[in-house]
């Protein structure tokens, strides 16, 4: 989160960010975790800038680190903490092979929170 605060897009008010990031832990509270130590972002075989979130990954015993920055992950498939490396679409397409139902009951739920009515696409 301190790292898409500090690349927020231009223009975007310190206002704006905060609630996107509250959107963001409340969407996905799972998926929070503390910062891992120190010891173990050095261990991590991805490109500097990223071991922390590699490192995050690992020590949260996630079983897949899902980014679309996957050319700064690539050796993370590798090592003593090797671990499975998606872009989204990769993941969602395996997780509804492995579980369609899983997968449509996920998305009916994210229909349901919407607010708003569907509107018409305007051609």
């Amino acid at each position: 989160m301190d790292e898409m605060r500090r690349n927020q897009p231009p223009g975007m008010s310190e206002e704006a960010i905060d609630k996107r990031i509250g959107r963001m832990n409340t969407a996905f509270e799972s998926a929070l975790t503390a910062a891992p130590p120190q010891g173990l972002q050095d261990q991590m075989q991805a490109d500097p800038k990223d071991k922390h979130v590699l490192a995050g990954a690992v020590n949260s015993q996630s079983d897949v680190l899902v980014t679309n920055n996957l050319k700064d992950f690539n050796p993370a498939s590798s090592g003593p903490h090797a671990m499975r490396v998606e872009n989204l679409s990769q993941f969602l397409i395996r997780k509804l092979d492995e579980d369609p139902a899983r997968v449509q009951a996920g998305l009916q739920t994210m229909v349901d929170r919407n607010r708003r009515s569907p509107g018409r696409c305007r051609r």
